[in-house]
């Protein structure tokens, strides 16, 4: 079956099995255990917030096995979209190694940093010092990024294990397919890859820099306002 698969497909499929196994090993780790142990220290600094609910749900100093679970569970799968996400516009970097690296570690920083400190809410006015608090919901994702970027990166190689597996790669798209409605759209990327080997002109028209220049804009456009109110929130909060 797999050998009666057209070639540029199994390539498309073992890029996307590679990226989504190093979004698992980088969301299980990061998102997961590095994720719980941030939590874990400061609610060590802050012993007089145990038991209250912070804004995502949690009970704050509890660390219970099925909190610790759902948090992996949840940190991994969002690891496996990232890693897709990564996979997707990594083509975008460009510049020298310094600038594509910083580039792509801390922009989703700042964006996701945007989205987790806030003004509203409890967290950021019980747990002190406040500027930690700020730092790690930076680091985070800033250091989930660049460890997911390397990873895919080494593993998409034409030399890497995954690529160069004949089945073992296909447990990669195992939690692609858990994905759901997004594992359509990651399919339909696929199609779209093989119409663009196949269908000189729209190889031509999806090759013009242009089009890449204009979603650069628009990932500038979405940091410099995520940067806007990040700012905005930790000058209030400081």
């Amino acid at each position: 079956m797999l050998e009666r698969t057209p070639a540029w497909l199994q390539r498309d499929l073992r890029l996307v099995a590679a990226a989504a196994m190093a979004g698992v090993v980088v969301g299980f780790v990061v998102n997961g255990v590095v994720n719980r142990l941030a939590m874990l220290l400061l609610a060590r600094l802050n012993p007089q917030v145990t038991g209250i609910t912070s804004d995502d749900g949690f009970i704050m100093g509890r660390f219970t096995f099925a909190d610790t679970a759902s948090l992996v569970l949840v940190g991994t799968v969002i690891g496996v979209l990232g890693g897709l996400l990564f996979l997707s516009i990594r083509h975008l970097r460009f510049g020298p190694t310094w600038f594509r690296t910083a580039s792509m570690t801390i922009g989703p920083a700042v964006v996701v940093g945007s989205m987790l400190v806030h003004t509203d809410g409890i967290d950021f006015h019980l747990l002190e010092p406040t500027w930690l608090a700020i730092a790690l919901f930076l680091v985070l994702p800033g250091l989930f990024a660049y460890a997911v970027g390397l990873l895919v990166d080494r593993w998409t190689l034409d030399d890497a294990w995954p690529m160069r597996s004949r089945r073992i790669w296909i447990v990669g798209l195992v939690p692609v397919a858990a994905l759901g409605p997004f594992a359509a759209l990651v399919v339909a990327g696929l199609i779209l890859r093989g119409v663009r080997h196949e269908v000189p002109t729209v190889q031509n028209l999806l090759a013009q820099p242009a089009w890449a220049n204009l979603v650069r804009l628009g990932f500038v456009a979405v940091f410099l306002l995520a940067l806007r109110g990040l700012t905005a929130d930790v000058t209030t909060l400081l």
